[in-house]
């Protein structure tokens, strides 16, 4: 998405499905919007190695559907996914014992 979406709409975390090399992780904890980007909350983090993907399935209720700023009509952002997404997992080295 390059449109920048409405931060008032109180989509639930649970619209959004979010898997690690094809396994389903818990619902996220939370999601905030700026601009065109959603952030999740995860649970668990990923290892920086693995493949994340996310899904978005548009809530039934429409005041909690993500939707962009368009005007003279908002456009809801359609269910979506599974979409890889970038994984900015830092590598995590084990520290050794001297």
């Amino acid at each position: 998405m390059s449109e920048s979406l409405e931060t008032t709409a109180t989509t639930p975390a649970s619209a959004f499905t979010v898997t690690y090399d094809g396994v389903t992780q818990p619902t996220p904890s939370g999601l905030s919007v700026s601009g065109s980007a959603v952030t999740l909350d995860l649970v668990n983090p990923p290892d920086n190695s693995q493949v994340v993907k996310v899904s978005y399935t548009q809530p039934s209720s429409a005041g909690d559907r993500m939707r962009d700023l368009a005007t003279p009509a908002e456009n809801e952002t359609p269910s979506f996914g599974p979409e890889a997404v970038t994984n900015n997992t830092p590598d995590a080295v084990p520290s050794r014992s001297r």
